[in-house]
């Protein structure tokens, strides 16, 4: 924040406006003075205004923040809405804290040396919430009684066990959800011996409390010179609980919610989840003191701010009317709210002229380094590779190129066209005598039929050429003389061809 740059403010609306004729300013959006304020603002909100309570560290590095032991429960996540930030899911807990480090007090007891180990107990969780199992007086006490016999030999010095006693551990474990715990599991039979122990150091804690008091109240007594004397502790008064917030923008960080002046009120919403309004007073680090005069510095004085709370649980609810303390706390602190001076309004300009401040907003309000989404787009398409250069041919290479590119051209246009002419010619359905269409053809698809029964399909048809064959004969000379052997010849058959006869 500190590096921040200042933000230009008036006392009145429109100030920024009242020398914009004189010299020119740029427009809101240049400017960028409501972008950096807004950015301001929320980084107040979220990491400057409450408490740390607690954070997460890495590795080897010290935790800035120690918080005391407690115990840490959730009661619901909803949207926080602060003037004009809204800070989705932001987590509410309630934290319980544990009895501190006591102070030695002398008392009267039977010391057990078996276990000396570890005379306090520091539990802290400040990263796991613990929700505890409901309990009731009628049930805790039936505990307390049940565990009393185990416990002897848990506890670091054995107190004797008293009804008080008792009651006390009673309205004890009511308000402290690990005390309860602990007993029901003693009741059962399922706790460790680390439980018994931790469980007989809260007894015992108490026991002491109750004895301090009571030693407190009365005249000391002389003490009996036989009698073992040993420093038991005396516990300081636990803590009330608080309020802590964790905002999903800052997971790994904790926020104490202060107890200052506040009331609560609730709008109608749905069944089981409602909007809630909490109005206090900001900043929280200021204590009001009533006898010295009010501050008028605006950064020391107080001023009421609402909380608005979307969609709240009602165990919201219950933790905030609990931490505030009830309805007649409530109206008091409504009162004094209420009665509160409300401090000096300064206004923004939002348009400013050239100079170093606009130098300065630009560069604060420029993203710091480029966003890049996690699911990534489609894949780019594959870039194409540069065409090669072909080499330039002579004049005489070039001439014959272009001729025999031409021939080609051109004969692959006369092929284009014959076939366009065929297949224009084809397209037509007619008979090839009379040119007749629509009409059924036959023959191959090329003549009707009157035209068939008056012969016309028979000149489209090939002739072969008709030839006539006529047998002959010839005188062969070879034959053998009939007179030598006595063999006879048999006459010649008669014959109509003049010619063939003359050959015989």
């Amino acid at each position: 924040m500190s590096s921040s740059p200042a933000l230009p403010v008036g006392n009145r609306p429109f100030w920024d406006l009242d020398n914009a004729e004189k010299e020119e300013v740029r427009t809101i959006s240049e400017s960028c003075v409501l972008i950096q304020s807004l950015r301001q603002s929320r980084e107040k909100w979220l990491l400057h205004t409450f408490p740390k309570f607690s954070s997460k560290t890495r590795g080897n590095k010290a935790v800035d923040v120690s918080s005391p032991p407690h115990t840490l429960q959730a009661r619901g996540t909803c949207d926080l809405e602060i003037g004009p930030h809204i800070f989705p899911e932001t987590t509410f807990y309630e934290v319980h804290y544990l009895p501190s480090q006591p102070q030695p007090q002398y008392s009267s007891v039977i010391s057990n040396p078996a276990i000396t180990r570890n005379p306090y107990w520091h539990t802290t969780t400040p990263y796991q919430t613990h929700t505890p199992a409901p309990s009731s007086a009628a049930s805790t006490s039936r505990e307390a009684e049940n565990v009393s016999k185990p416990l002897i030999s848990s506890l670091t010095s054995v107190t004797t066990i008293t009804p008080t006693l008792i009651s006390q551990v009673n309205s004890a474990a009511s308000s402290n959800p690990t005390l309860s715990n602990l007993l029901q599991l003693a009741a059962g039979g399922r706790a460790t011996p680390d439980q018994l122990k931790t469980l007989g150091l809260l007894i015992q804690s108490l026991a002491s409390l109750d004895q301090s008091q009571t030693a407190a109240s009365s005249q000391a007594l002389p003490q009996p010179a036989d009698s073992n004397v040993q420093s038991t502790q005396q516990v300081t008064p636990v803590k009330e609980f608080d309020i802590v917030l964790e905002f999903k923008e800052a997971p790994n960080e904790r926020w104490t919610f202060p107890r200052a002046p506040a009331f609560i009120e609730q709008i109608q919403g749905e069944e089981n989840f409602q909007d809630v309004q909490i109005t206090t007073c900001v900043p929280f680090d200021v204590t009001p003191k009533p006898a010295s005069p009010p501050e008028d510095t605006p950064h020391t004085r107080q001023h009421p701010v609402t909380f608005n709370l979307k969609r709240s649980s009602p165990l919201i609810w219950d933790t905030l009317n609990r931490w505030i303390g009830g309805a007649t706390k409530m109206e008091e602190y409504r009162s004094h709210i209420q009665s509160m001076k409300p401090s000096d309004r300064l206004f923004l300009g939002y348009q400013i002229p050239e100079g170093t401040l606009l130098s300065q907003l630009q560069a604060a309000s420029a993203p710091q380094f480029t966003l890049r989404p996690l699911r990534q787009g489609p894949a780019p398409p594959p870039r194409k590779r540069p065409a090669v250069q072909r080499k330039v041919a002579t004049d005489g290479q070039s001439s014959n190129k272009r001729d025999k590119a031409s021939r080609v051209n051109s004969g692959a246009e006369a092929n284009k066209r014959s076939r366009t002419s065929r297949a224009a010619l084809g397209s037509l359905i007619q008979c090839h005598s009379c040119n007749k269409t629509d009409v059924p053809l036959i023959m191959g698809g090329k003549f009707c039929r009157p035209c068939v029964n008056a012969g016309a399909a028979i000149q489209s048809v090939p002739q072969i050429p008709h030839t006539t064959y006529v047998p002959t004969t010839q005188l062969n000379t070879n034959l053998p003389d009939p007179s030598i052997n006595g063999a006879t010849v048999a006459p010649a058959p008669p014959t109509s061809n003049p010619e063939a006869a003359s050959t015989v």
